[in-house]
């Protein structure tokens, strides 16, 4: 399990919008001014954390790994940790389905397909102009139906067994047999009794 994200004594700012896919931006209540220092530290730690994982989704679409490591996961996890105790309850919601659908795929060791890779980067960049929104507090739009696209993939994959590499293909034998032992092995096969077909009835 992970190590809890520490909490922040921060005053809550309320989003008023309705969470359904489609709603009007996120309203961002005025934070008070003794607030300041702390909100400014919590969206600076929540833009580090998108960079990184923008910098482990741009080595996957490089070639450089082909797998989730733990790290991008926990950049996600701590994310949404950082939302939640700032009061951002939807924004936390989307950094914690993203980071449940990387920890399946960590856990796996699979490749990401070009469809799911694109599920990553529109979520990572979803948290990115939530997170400019945040620290400008300005509004931002509902992820709802991006969540649930998250939810709908981590439930197909739960379900769909691992691939199986294929088996390696046999090594052809190149051992070379004296002339005379092919000699003896042939006459050993014309030697060997026929067996006769059973009669029919």
């Amino acid at each position: 399990p992970l190590p809890p994200v520490p909490e922040f004594t921060l005053q809550r700012v309320e989003e008023t919008a309705a969470s359904v896919p489609g709603a009007a931006p996120e309203a961002i209540e005025p934070v008070e001014e003794t607030d300041e220092e702390l909100f400014s530290i919590s969206t600076q730690e929540a833009a580090q954390n998108v960079e990184e994982l923008r910098r482990h989704s741009a080595a996957m679409h490089a070639g450089s790994t082909t797998t989730v490591s733990y790290d991008f996961m926990r950049a996600a996890h701590t994310l949404g940790g950082v939302y939640r105790a700032m009061g951002f309850g939807k924004v936390a919601t989307l950094a914690q389905a993203l980071e449940l659908w990387l920890q399946e795929y960590m856990e796996k060791g699979a490749s990401l397909s070009p469809g799911q890779l694109g599920l990553l980067d529109k979520a990572i960049e979803a948290l990115h102009e939530t997170g400019v929104a945040v620290s400008n507090r300005k509004p931002f739009q509902d992820q709802s139906a991006l969540v649930e696209q998250l939810r709908a993939d981590l439930a197909n994959a739960a379900v769909s067994p691992p691939a199986l590499a294929p088996a390696p293909a046999a090594e052809p034998d190149h051992t070379v047999i004296p002339a005379d032992e092919q000699k003896s092995r042939t006459a050993d096969k014309i030697r060997e009794p026929v067996q006769a077909s059973p009669e029919k009835v």
